[in-house]
């Protein structure tokens, strides 16, 4: 029986986006070191592209402007697609390349029209999201053993995030042997999801900056589609699903 770790991250989980996608990331338990010590390395490579960046940035700040440069600096740097820039482009293009050359990871991803498919009159946001990421979990893990391990999202008061997803999970006969939330800076693997469920909603929403589409562009030529939108499920060279939301009506 395969076992995975499941990684989960979600973007465009505010009022202002238009797109949620929910993002899993499975790394098979006798896998994790060795994807783990290659996402270090490339982790390191963008690191220092970016601290030479701000080092020649700190330079040219006035002293007010360098301590409110100071005062955003509270925790450490994450890959993240957001962060994607000219600058760093070039090792998130060979972070895509060295995640492809793992063939045993999966990725999926459950993408929501938040406008065609609002949450149902009377449901609490929160109850849909576990709902959803049931379902992605459901038509993804197949058989197999796993322990979740989401991003830390806020949880509304009353409410009770492992327990309540463990639960669904478990009556849906999915075999989670448990549920723990990190933060996503501690995370590597949580990193990586960001960066591949960043892409696909970016192309979804037609984003328009130049390095981000340059990552998704690396990502749709690795797995041979013309866009994400149209993915369903890929098994080479990696399982790769992406999964647009209808109502069953």
């Amino acid at each position: 029986m395969d076992r995975y770790f499941v990684f989960v991250d979600e973007t465009g989980n505010n009022d202002q986006e238009q797109f949620l996608g929910i993002g899993c990331l499975l790394v098979p338990v006798e896998k994790i070191g060795d994807y783990h010590e290659r996402l270090k390395s490339k982790y390191g490579q963008i690191h220092t592209v970016v601290k030479e960046k701000e080092r020649d940035l700190v330079s040219k700040l006035d002293v007010t402007d360098l301590r409110n440069f100071v005062k955003g600096r509270h925790s450490a740097y994450e890959m993240k697609f957001k962060n994607i820039n000219p600058t760093s482009l070039e090792q998130y293009k060979w972070l895509i390349t060295e995640y492809f050359k793992f063939s045993d990871v999966k990725f999926c991803c459950l993408v929501i029209d938040k406008q065609a498919h609002p949450v149902p009159h009377g449901m609490h946001y929160f109850d849909a999201y576990l709902n959803q990421l049931t379902m992605l979990l459901k038509n993804n893990v197949g058989d197999s053993e796993f322990i979740l391990l989401p991003d830390d999202i806020t949880v509304p008061s009353g409410k009770q995030y492992e327990s309540a997803l463990l639960e669904k999970l478990q009556a849906r006969s999915k075999k989670c042997l448990g549920v723990h939330r990190l933060e996503s800076h501690s995370s590597l693997f949580l990193q990586m999801v960001d960066i591949l469920t960043g892409a696909v909603v970016y192309e979804i929403k037609s984003g328009t900056k130049y390095s981000k589409i340059e990552i998704c562009k690396k990502i749709r030529d690795k797995l041979s589609i013309q866009s994400f939108a149209s993915c369903k499920t890929q098994k080479s060279p990696n399982y790769f699903s992406v999964w647009m939301y209808q109502n069953k009506s």
